[in-house]
């Protein structure tokens, strides 16, 4: 069982081994230390988790609409179909993370770290992308980006169309999906 607070000061219980698919949302979350949890589902809209750590998570189409994710970390984490529409993620480190076919419509990513991710399918229109870090991230021609954003100099990496390969697995000799 853990305890959370609430934005306005109210404690919520929840099941510490359950938490995919419930809902998270105007929670004060700041300073949360979880990682490796399945979070797949989950609505975080409007919660506050700045200084978050949550490395290694799933977060398979959860909602962040309006989350204040200012200086968390989440490393490696899974991200795919996620909405983080009008998130704060300045600072935030999302080295090595899947942000395949998110949507970071409207999204403060001042200074965010995305080295080695994966933002294929991404939406980033609207995005403040000033001075995020983008070295060795993969894009593909599916990922939309803001008016005046060049990915070319920006050390993101194009990838080419991959005939229905899932990001990550390579192909054997044939040509064929290992």
């Amino acid at each position: 069982m853990a305890v959370l607070k609430t934005i306005t000061g109210e404690l919520v219980s929840i099941d510490a081994s359950g938490l995919a698919g419930i809902d998270l949302s105007k929670l004060n979350l700041h300073r949360l230390l979880c990682r490796g949890r399945d979070f797949s589902g989950t609505d975080f809209s409007g919660s506050d988790l700045r200084n978050a750590i949550l490395d290694h998570s799933r977060f398979v189409r959860c909602h962040f609409r309006e989350c204040s994710m200012a200086c968390g970390s989440f490393r490696s984490a899974s991200l795919e179909h996620a909405t983080l529409e009008g998130a704060n993620l300045i600072a935030a480190n999302l080295q090595g993370a899947n942000c395949q076919s998110s949507s970071f419509v409207m999204a403060q990513l001042e200074s965010a770290s995305f080295r080695d991710a994966n933002v294929m399918g991404a939406d980033f229109s609207r995005s403040v992308l000033l001075d995020t870090v983008w070295d060795n991230a993969i894009y593909d021609k599916k990922t939309k980006w803001p008016l005046g954003f060049c990915p070319l100099n920006s050390g993101l990496v194009l990838v080419e169309d991959m005939d229905g390969v899932p990001w990550g697995q390579e192909r054997n000799g044939d040509n064929e999906p290992d």
